[in-house]
């Protein structure tokens, strides 16, 4: 390519991004092909953003390392990377990650205000789950994040964040366990920072069936370890139409991992997925 050629339309990066990610491109090859684009950061962003949404995030973390940009950018990519984790259930990862946000964010207001939200759901998260569970991973993440949420939450947020901080603290010096059944309330988080992969199952079947609409049944029970099993759907996975999204929803969930409760009771989750078309 020229030196000044204009750089890919997003419509156009969006589809290479894909195309790697069908052809199931190694993310070291993927990478490669988007660096070689006239916008490289960009197209890095479009391949993480495609590995993302088909619950691919370990690849996604991946790409956001590639990517080149000023620290103010890079500061935003770090707390999606700390968000790209906590799915991950890499929990140890979180708090450098958001130190390091901080750190590149600096004095850049804007940079600040827009990674302070995340961050603070990221901190309450892990405090509910604490909360929930008593998985000391949880209480430990939380506790290193409450002095990174504070000094980016905007000032009259900082009194309940404190009052939040000073719960946790009791909580965490508390040797009592929780019930041993996970809250339903951290299922339906799991679910929700997961829903781009549902989705992605969704799309795909669109494009043999274009007027598809329905829902799916979920149920899966969550073992002593926080890992998935015993995945059932309704209608149950087939080869078209609604089976093929279950197939495809199937094979997310099974590697999805939640907080382990504080005692060895397995949770059943039943949850309805309401499938349609997005509106024009």
């Amino acid at each position: 390519r020229g030196a000044g050629e204009p750089a890919l339309a997003p419509a156009l990066r969006r589809a290479l991004a894909r195309f790697a990610v069908d052809a199931a491109l190694p993310v070291d090859e993927a990478i490669a092909l988007a660096r070689a684009q006239p916008a490289p950061a960009d197209a890095l962003a479009a391949l993480s953003d495609a590995y993302e949404a088909v619950g691919l995030a370990a690849e996604s973390f991946t790409v956001i390392d590639a990517i080149d940009a000023p620290a103010a950018t890079r500061a935003v990519w770090r707390v999606r990377q700390a968000l790209l984790a906590l799915y991950l259930e890499r929990l140890d990862e979180i708090a450098p990650l958001v130190a390091d946000a901080a750190r590149l964010a600096g004095d850049d207001a804007t940079a600040r205000a827009t990674i302070a939200p995340h961050v603070v759901e990221l901190t309450t998260g892990a405090h509910a789950a604490f909360t929930a569970t008593r998985d000391r991973r949880y209480g430990a993440l939380a506790t290193a994040l409450y002095p990174l949420a504070l000094a980016l939450a905007p000032p009259a947020d900082a009194p309940t964040l404190r009052g939040y901080q000073q719960e946790l603290a009791a909580l965490v010096a508390d040797p009592r366990p929780a019930a041993g059944a996970l809250d339903k309330s951290l299922i339906r988080r799991g679910i929700r920072v997961r829903h781009a992969a549902i989705r992605a199952c969704y799309e795909r079947a669109l494009l043999a069936e274009p007027a598809l609409e329905g829902t799916l049944g979920l149920t899966f029970r969550i073992d002593e370890l926080g890992r998935v099993e015993h995945v059932l759907l309704s209608p149950p996975p087939g080869q078209a139409g609604l089976a093929a999204v279950s197939a495809c929803v199937r094979d997310r969930v099974r590697d999805w991992r939640f907080p382990r409760p504080a005692l060895s009771d397995p949770t059943t989750a039943h949850m309805p997925l309401e499938l349609r078309r997005a509106t024009p």
